[in-house]
């Protein structure tokens, strides 16, 4: 019951993956916002945490998708380096 539970969660990532194939990374790429409790957070880990899993446990490996992994893994390096350039 467990394992079936836990694969069909990583499969539903599988919209996920498709939209960042076909160029929409909205939903994986950091996206500051203040957390009242902690300060500074990320809306999106736990989205790109999700397609971790998918990619690993679906074994994805497409050239595409490795170029996108280098995208997503800078993408919050590129927003705190113009946060603090200020």
């Amino acid at each position: 019951m467990g394992t079936e539970r836990l694969r069909t969660k990583i499969e539903e990532q599988q919209a996920v993956y498709q939209a960042l194939k076909a160029g929409d990374s909205g939903t994986v790429c950091y996206k500051e916002f203040q957390n009242g409790e902690w300060g500074t957070d990320d809306e999106n880990y736990t989205n790109r945490l999700r397609l971790a899993y998918y990619l690993l446990y679906c074994h994805i490996e497409d050239e595409e998708m490795r170029k996108m992994k280098g995208f997503i893994r800078n993408s919050w390096r590129r927003s705190y380096r113009q946060k603090t350039a200020v």
